[in-house]
């Protein structure tokens, strides 16, 4: 520096020295700044400005760092036409965010990817979840694993024991996954004996007061599992067995490490059993997430264990390819994953973090449904009510009489429209009702105009096939709306 150098001067030199370091881009830093002003562009990856010198130059003192955690806004104007000419609408921005790790000597790529996810746990935490679209899965088996584990997640699950084995490496690896998305939240434990496996999980679901979820893989592994389960029934404690299996063509007819699965638990200890079909894209992801929700609800509420058994075919690893082991004429080896999640309420489960559904039993949750109800009604702008079967006990003409004034009434309070069934009988004629609504609906400007944001229906099921598919069409257009069914459990 000159002897005329100012304080500018002065700061400009230092931070020139300063910035880059090696662990932002490298080492050397001007090989390091060439290769990515090469190769980071915005046509590629691009991490905008993410790496810079902060602090202050005193008379007396001063304080300068480096900052190398960095998220980039990307704001868009508006909405961009495909290749296929159909319109795709864009977020108004978009917030992608950048973590990294230094490779110095002694450095594991276990190692680094840990430090990784936790310095982006730490500040995707801020940030509502990214929406689960599953496109970019290439096979069946990681788009339904990946799902269903989401779904277990959204539900509380988070404690996961997995045993060795080959069957069960689609679900090993969506576990894995969702530990990395979920840092400190969802932990994996491998575990190389299957008994062992499913005491640590039995003794956790008691410590913790929810369920934890063993994953076996297929043949005499399942069997270990049995003192586990019958424990967990007699304690009442919460458990999910999960085991992987061979598909339906490989049974009966000796194929290796080929045990009948079924039902292997006694269903005196079991509260309740679900044998899963291969995935494809022929059974949508609606089953998965509705299976997996199902099972964490039965568990909590039945308080024993569940047991899900689900068949998978080869390829077992996350890799592209065909599906192999299917060689029948006109087979199919090839997934669409659009078709795939083509379903009802799979837009909103995607973008919104919450579980796929919430049922209630009669019992001590009783008042936390009917605060979750209440707070929809309130939010909803457009609300209908549907009843369908309210099946009424003997047939009791005062109980029918007074169910139709507390619905009639309870519509015209909360400014609701009843489509009754033809199931709903006397309500039928209520001035509430919308008469004749089944055959309405057959008109498509009703049919389309009609966009509920709430749905409350009672009882089920519906015969009116215009109804149903109203409310098929409602929940699968938009995202927010809500779907309550209530219904009388025998």
């Amino acid at each position: 520096l000159s002897k005329n150098a100012n304080i500018i001067d002065v700061s400009r030199s230092l931070l020139q020295n300063l910035h880059p370091t090696p662990a932002v881009c490298g080492d050397s830093p001007i090989d390091a700044l060439d290769f990515i002003r090469q190769f980071e562009t915005k046509a590629s990856f691009d991490r905008g400005y993410y790496t810079g010198p902060i602090g202050y130059i005193g008379t007396d003192s001063a304080d300068i760092f480096v900052a190398i955690r960095s998220a980039l806004i990307t704001n868009y104007n508006n909405d961009f036409v495909d290749e296929k000419n159909v319109v795709v609408k864009r977020p108004q921005s978009k917030v992608s965010i950048f973590a990294g790790a230094g490779i110095v000597k002694g450095s594991t790529v276990q190692g680094e990817w840990t430090e990784t996810s936790h310095k982006l746990g730490v500040m995707s935490s801020i940030f509502p979840p990214s929406p689960v679209t599953l496109q970019i899965a290439s096979i069946p088996n990681v788009a339904w694993s990946t799902a269903f584990i989401e779904e277990l997640v959204r539900c509380g699950v988070t404690q996961f024991y997995i045993c060795p084995g080959s069957r069960n490496t689609p679900l090993t690896a969506a576990i894995y996954k969702s530990t990395r998305s979920n840092t400190g939240v969802v932990r994996a434990i491998s575990v190389h004996d299957e008994r062992g496996a499913g005491f640590r999980a039995l003794g956790y679901s008691r410590q913790n007061g929810r369920p934890a979820a063993i994953v076996t893989s297929s043949g005499t592994a399942v069997a270990n599992l049995y003192p586990s389960v019958v424990e967990s029934s007699s304690d009442g404690v919460p458990l999910l067995v999960i085991t992987a299996d061979r598909p339906y063509e490989n049974r009966d007819n000796g194929s290796n490490q080929s045990v009948d699965q079924v039902k292997i638990f006694s269903s005196t200890y079991v509260r309740w059993f679900r044998d899963i079909p291969p995935p494809s894209d022929d059974v949508p992801v609606s089953l998965a997430l509705s299976d997996a929700n199902h099972a964490v609800t039965l568990a909590n509420q039945l308080a024993g264990p569940v047991h899900l058994n689900v068949q998978f075919r080869e390829n077992l690893a996350p890799d592209q390819g065909p599906i192999r082991n299917d060689n029948r004429i006109g087979s199919v080896t090839k997934f669409h994953t659009l078709r795939f999640t083509d379903v009802p309420g799979f837009a909103r489960w995607s973008q919104s973090g919450s579980r796929w559904q919430r049922a209630f039993y009669p019992g001590k949750n009783v008042n936390h449904s009917i605060i979750e109800v209440a707070e929809l009604i309130l939010q909803s702008r457009r609300g209908i009510i549907v009843a369908g079967n309210l099946r009424l006990s003997n047939n009791d003409a005062n109980e029918a009489d007074s169910l139709t004034s507390i619905i009639s009434h309870f519509a015209t309070v909360a400014g609701m429209p009843i489509l009754a069934g033809v199931q709903s009988g006397a309500l039928r004629r209520e001035r509430p009702v919308i008469p004749f609504a089944e055959h309405l609906l057959k008109h498509p400007s009703i049919s389309k105009g009609l966009r509920p944001d709430f749905i409350l229906q009672l009882g089920s099921p519906l015969i009116s096939t215009e109804i149903s598919k109203m409310i098929t069409n409602a929940v699968m257009h938009n995202v927010q709306t809500s779907h309550v069914l209530v219904q009388r459990l025998y």
